[in-house]
């Protein structure tokens, strides 16, 4: 690269794109996606048309001589080791200074190629002013060459400055683009993959997110929320440790053992719930401490939301307990409905029967009292004939008289007086029969009734208890229904 450049910006189109592909497919698989990416651009370093710094081609003077020593000297001057990556190159710049025939453009693009590499790196430009002062006190005749050299120093300087702004820019981007990932994460497992993502495009090499166990006793522990180191997961324990240690030892999150660290306290509102213990890449305290304070604002919503996810769960849990229990209970009370509408039917067979059995008792009862009403004028057709009888043995005692008071012309009358008395006597002693048959046919048709009576109330009083146990079960289906449907609703509303 030669002077002066022509900066330009890359857009990282490519990359935009992998990472856009890569967000798709994270999407796809139903994994949560940052809510904004930024890609950073890459600045571009060129000179227009590979000419020399107009500063550089205003001077034309020819360099002659070198010093031996010089090389011992820019070396100690620039802060450069003899085996770095460029010593190389100033081991040339040298050897073009002590030639007396040197070519100045291949010394120019010499010292142009390595303030390029300082530009790059970010090492301070102006470490060379010291080199050419060096070149100045120690060959003579060269003055214009070195000042050309000085010019492109100062170039460099510019660059270094724009470059810087620009950067800061570029970090103030990256640093607002995080802030908003950040501030939008609501679940810890996010927000920790933001930070991931987000810190390592800001320049974080590691870092570890530590919350306290107690906050309100933070020395008592604290465990591990998130490590990770050059944009990879660090694997940490989830047992509790001392923070008096920071970070425990077989935590390894930073490039070297050397590394300075940066801790920054997060909170919750007012209290202080952790802290967060950077990797000291950047020259910046503002940005740690505008990260720390993202984190803790993000921190909060993702506490609140896991708080009300694990009362969820926990619901959700007791739900389950709650349904364990009352499944059973609805179960059994659809077991008792089943038996008692069975029991109903049985019942309303039993009724049924009872039913008939009454009517069957109504008709012996009304068979009876016409049995007993034949019976009652068979007993006066009885006593019609032993009127007869009476009258038949009168007539027989009044023919006997006559025939007594005749004579003999009386036998025959006498005669037939005596059979008349027999007839009448047989008449009598059947007619006694027949009335001590219907007595004791109307004693048991008596009996019979009073029977038929005490069934009769019997089967009254069965059907009042079958009325009573019908209501009954009647009343315990309709509360084990109340009760089912009572059940369905409170699993219906745990279930929501």
């Amino acid at each position: 690269m030669t002077l002066p450049p022509l900066t330009t910006v890359s857009q990282p189109i490519y990359q935009e794109a992998k990472r856009a592909l890569g967000m798709l497919v994270k999407a796809i698989r139903g994994e949560t996606i940052p809510f904004e990416t930024l890609e950073p651009a890459v600045q571009v370093l060129r000179q227009s048309c590979g000419c020399l710094s107009q500063n550089v081609n205003s001077f034309t003077e020819s360099l002659f001589g070198a010093s031996d020593s010089i090389e011992r000297d820019v070396f100690k001057l620039v802060g450069m080791d003899r085996d770095d990556p460029s010593a190389e190159t100033v081991r040339e710049l040298i050897n073009q200074f002590s030639d007396e025939f040197c070519n100045e453009q291949e010394l120019l693009k010499l010292l142009s190629e390595l303030l390029r590499r300082d530009i790059l790196s970010g090492t301070r430009a102006n470490r060379w002013y010291h080199a050419v002062n060096r070149f100045r006190f120690a060959i003579t005749g060269r003055a214009n060459l070195l000042h050309r050299c000085q010019a492109m120093i100062s170039d460099a300087e510019q660059q270094q400055i724009f470059m810087r702004i620009n950067a800061k820019q570029q970090q103030m981007d990256l640093l607002m683009s995080a802030e908003r990932e950040l501030i939008t994460s609501f679940k810890m497992d996010s927000l920790v993959e933001v930070m991931r993502t987000s810190f390592t495009r800001l320049g974080m090499n590691g870092v570890v997110l530590c919350l306290y166990d107690n906050p309100e006793n933070p020395l008592q522990g604290a465990h591990i929320a998130a490590a990770f180191r050059n944009g990879q997961n660090v694997a940490f324990p989830e047992t509790s440790f001392s923070p008096k240690d920071l970070v425990p030892a077989n935590i390894n999150y930073l490039d070297s053992p050397d590394s300075s660290i940066i801790i920054e306290p997060v909170y919750y509102r007012e209290e202080q719930i952790g802290y967060l213990v950077f990797e000291e890449a950047i020259q910046s305290a503002v940005l740690y401490e505008s990260l720390a304070a993202e984190v803790s604002s993000a921190l909060e919503g993702a506490i609140l939301i896991d708080r009300v996810t694990l009362a969820e769960k926990e619901l959700e849990e007791r739900n389950r307990e709650i349904e364990a229990l009352v499944r059973p209970m609805l179960d059994s009370i659809k077991s008792i409905t089943n038996v008692a509408t069975e029991q109903q039917q049985a019942i309303g067979e039993l009724e049924e029967l009872n039913q008939r059995s009454i009517r069957a008792a109504a008709d012996m009862a009304s068979n009876t009292g016409a049995l007993t009403e034949a019976l009652q004028k068979t007993g006066e057709l009885v006593s019609g004939i032993d009127d007869i009888t009476e009258v038949i043995n009168v007539v027989a005692i009044n023919a006997s008289i006559q025939a007594a008071h005749v004579g003999k012309e009386g036998a025959g009358f006498a005669v037939i007086a005596g059979e008349v008395r027999k007839l009448a006597q047989s008449t009598r002693k059947n007619s006694s029969e027949i009335t001590g048959f219907l007595t004791d046919v109307d004693n048991k048709i008596s009996g019979l009734t009073n029977s038929n009576k005490d069934l009769t109330e019997s089967f009254s009083q069965l059907r009042e208890t079958i009325q009573n146990t019908v209501q009954t079960l009647e009343t315990i289906a309709a509360k084990m229904e109340d009760m089912d449907r009572g059940s369905n609703e409170i699993l219906k509303i745990m279930n929501r």
